[in-house]
This record gives structure tokens, C-alpha cells and sequence, in this order.
């Protein structure tokens, strides 16, 4: 899962969070079939999924507190 934030006014103000299940894969990344590319290994079950989604719900503007997050930039993302 993924938590973005965009300001157009000031591009120094974005960032990109990617939900962890675990520890960040160091096995690479899969690309879904929509094309998404997702750390591998790093996928949430449906329970932990759902409360994200029900927490950002509730308070859109706070990354919700019921799983772990990484900046993707602290990602080593395959070349595009």
C-alpha cells in the first residue's frame, strides 16, 4: 500500500510512503499486473489492509498509525 502526499505549490513538500509487513525485501521488486511496481515479499494481509483503509478513511490527512511505513525514497527502485 501506498501513502502520497502532492503539493503542487511546493514539490518539496511531496513524498511517498510504502506500507511494510515486515523487513523491506532486499529480494528485488515485482511489477503487478496493472504495472505497479511493489517491493517483494511486502504485500499486507486483508485484515491489516482493511484497517488502513477504514484509519485514512476517518482522518485523511494523517497517515494512519495501524501498520509500519518506509519513505519511498528510501527504496532502491529499479530503473524505469
Amino acid at each position: 500500500m501506498s501513502y502520497d502526499r502532492y503539493n503542487s505549490g511546493d514539490f518539496g513538500r511531496n513524498f511517498s510512503m510504502i506500507s511494510q509487513s515486515g523487513a523491506i525485501s532486499k529480494e528485488g521488486f515485482d511489477i503487478s499486473s496493472n504495472g505497479a511496481t511493489v517491493p517483494k515479499n511486502n504485500y499486507l494481509s486483508w485484515d491489516i489492509a482493511r484497517a488502513v483503509v477504514e484509519d485514512f478513511l476517518r482522518n485523511p490527512e494523517k497517515r494512519p498509525n495501524s501498520v509500519a511505513w518506509v519513505g519511498a525514497e528510501n527504496l532502491d527502485w529499479p530503473e524505469g
